[in-house]
């Protein structure tokens, strides 16, 4: 629901306990139980955190909820009675895979049509077995029956995507990408959910390897006064096999002409009681508001239910609602010039959004909009971030060898390109304004190191920097590689929040989004101890892409690829052959190969480097992107171009 808020104090609203329903569903998403943060075991979490179960009454909550009444029961001849049992009131019919059940009275699973029932349940002994061979076989009948199963230790994967109470609409690509990243080559079901406030709409779908769905909130909410999420969920005997239980999204929100693209969150099996709290710079802004999506998925509060956040000086506070599944607030930006941050704070968990909404400039688009997801960081600066003699020996020496830590590679477009990009830090906690700026040619040489203060907030394109940048080789730069002076600005790196963004802007409309920009400490042929890479210290010595996000092509609309083979080690010099393969709703392949030199980019329009994409990904103008490298870890983003001046940014991603 959407939080107004006022200045003074708000006593929170009586609440009531979640009804059997919604007890099913948080111990199909993970239980009431308080966790943390997973544990890890061998640079990967506990494969029990991973893991869920779900017993007959669960399912029976389910069936009820969605008006199922012929109900097909695979499984062995106790399952069935108990199937009997606790799933009375229902039609049921019982099949079995294995051939002694027949004699008893089950029917042969293989003979049956799903199509004639409304679910399927899956269960007893061999219950993944039965749940697979359900799955497939339902998948040919009709892929939106549900086929629920019931066991213990399968695997699940979630994620949530929230959006303003007046987004004009929001388009989600939800993908099968479990025989890319993981091998699991079974059709797998996904249960959809989309939430309106208090109020929740569920189907299913089953999706083959590399298939994909298009989920439209406005055929489900077409009039909306509430703030809005999706959430995906999958389950099977094995998904990841315990690395995590992340699904992702590539949403695209649409607002007056506007559009931000995103990812899904993954914050799930935790504690109501944990503290959140982020910070968003104020020039995030350029004018009109911020608008912080509150999540509460789990309909699980904790006794604190105070809301506060803040624009600046100016300090709200409202009690949240118990039953509604995602709230937001609405924070204006000041007229007059504002100190401080936008900030959040209550306690939960789920993963907050922000979305600024700001007036355009020019016609057609009536406003602009971007977005991201929330990263935790302290409101208030710290204090104890100073850098420690023995850390400050180590960047001295790091240096000294050829390395520069933390780059991220922005690239020099030119005055001819609508499109240019820039980077802000402005958020980080502490603050700090001291960079090193590394300039390299179309070759991916080193020009020369540049020191850069930052005097003045606010987004930093390349192009600006470049004014600045007095040297010979200046005409040659193509790229910059800026990096925190932590020497100069004296903070400790260890468990420092820099909360970088890279920005995009149309030069012709004004438009601008941003995505959370992700270093390019990568590709250095080393483990250096530490210092590691950002996911694994394996990835800093044997480097590869296995990268996924969306592509758009049609309605006025197209999409780019924007990858960049960057490096922490200077003299970096590996170029890399890289695929990019855009997927339709069935999984059908168009694709094209790159090359990206070292310390290189490539802004890849999608229709220009593979014909017939546009027919390709009809009717809807959305497919999967897959880009995929055996030589490099490339740092990649999609960029999504309107012919209106709209244009959006989302970092790709992989598992």
């Amino acid at each position: 629901m959407q939080a107004t808020g006022t200045k003074a104090p708000a006593a929170a609203p009586p609440g009531r306990e979640p009804g059997r329903l919604l007890k099913a569903l948080l111990r199909l998403a993970g239980g009431k139980k308080k966790r943390r943060k997973p544990p890890k075991v061998g640079g990967l979490a506990s494969l029990a955190h991973t893991q869920t179960g779900q017993s007959l009454p669960d399912v029976a909550l389910l069936l009820r909820e969605d008006g199922a009444r012929q109900v097909l029961v695979n499984g062995d001849a106790a399952f069935w009675a108990e199937a009997e049992r606790e799933l009375a009131g229902f039609a049921l019919t019982w099949c079995s895979t294995q051939f002694n059940d027949l004699a008893a009275g089950a029917r042969n699973a293989a003979s049956l049509d799903p199509a004639a029932f409304d679910a399927v349940v899956a269960g007893g002994a061999d219950a993944g077995l039965r749940f697979r061979f359900s799955i497939r076989e339902t998948a040919r009948a009709n892929p939106a029956i549900p086929v629920h199963w019931v066991g213990e230790k399968f695997e699940f994967c979630r994620g949530t995507l929230p959006a303003p109470s007046d987004a004009d609409e929001v388009e989600a690509l939800l993908t099968n990408h479990f025989g890319t990243f993981f091998g699991i080559k079974d059709p797998l079901q996904f249960r959809i959910e989309i939430y309106h406030g208090a109020e929740m709409r569920r189907f299913w779908r089953i999706l083959g390897p590399g298939q994909s769905h298009l989920i439209r909130l406005g055929e489900h909410f077409p009039a909306r006064r509430f703030p809005v999420a999706i959430s995906t969920m999958v389950c099977h005997p094995d998904l990841t096999r315990g690395r995590h239980y992340r699904l992702r999204v590539c949403a695209d929100v649409f607002w007056k002409g506007s559009l931000t693209t995103l990812h899904s969150a993954h914050e799930f099996r935790r504690d109501p009681e944990e503290h959140v709290e982020f910070r968003i710079a104020p020039e995030r802004v350029r004018g009109g508001r911020l608008v912080m999506t509150v999540p509460n998925y789990e309909r699980n509060l904790a006794a604190d239910r105070g809301l506060e956040w803040s624009a600046g000086a100016n300090r709200f506070q409202r009690a949240r609602d118990p039953q509604s599944f995602i709230e937001e607030v609405r924070a204006e930006k000041p007229a007059e010039s504002m100190s401080g941050f936008f900030d959040c704070h209550y306690r939960g968990y789920g993963g907050s959004f922000w979305f600024a909404q700001e007036p355009a400039n020019a016609a057609p688009l009536a406003g602009f909009i971007s977005g991201n997801h929330h990263i935790q960081t302290r409101r208030v600066d710290r204090t104890d971030m100073a850098l420690a003699p023995d850390e400050r020996a180590r960047i001295e020496t790091l240096e000294r060898q050829g390395f520069m830590l933390d780059p991220h590679g922005v690239p020099l477009t030119g005055a001819d390109s609508v499109l240019r990009f820039g980077f802000d830090c402005d958020a980080a906690n502490p603050p700090f304004r001291d960079f090193l700026v590394y300039w390299f040619d179309g070759a991916g040489k080193l020009i020369a190191r540049m020191p850069y203060a930052k005097d003045r907030p606010g987004t930093v394109f390349a192009d600006e920097l470049l004014d600045a940048f007095d040297h010979p080789g200046r005409a040659e730069a193509r790229i910059l590689f800026f990096t925190p002076d932590w020497l100069k600005a004296g903070i400790r790196r260890k468990g420092f929040k820099m909360l970088p963004e890279l920005v995009v802007e149309h030069r012709g409309s004004g438009d601008r989004d941003v995505t959370e920009f992700q270093s390019s400490w990568r590709n250095l042929g080393l483990a250096i101890p530490d210092f590691p890479h950002w996911l694994t210290p394996s990835h800093a010595v044997v480097g590869r892409t296995n990268l996924l996000a969306r592509a758009r092509q049609g309605g006025g609309y197209r999409s780019a690829l924007l990858v960049v083979n960057g490096s922490g080690r200077l003299d970096y010099a590996e170029a890399a052959g890289t695929e990019i393969t855009v997927l339709n709703h069935d999984g059908a392949e168009l694709s094209c190969h790159i090359e990206v030199p070292a310390f290189g980019w490539r802004l890849v329009w999608l229709d220009e480097a593979i014909p017939g994409l546009a027919r390709h990904l009809a009717p809807t103008g959305v497919g999967t992107l897959l880009v995929q490298s055996g030589d490099a870890d490339l740092n990649a983003q999609v960029v999504t171009l309107g012919d209106h001046g709209a244009v959006s940014l989302q970092h790709l991603w992989g598992y």
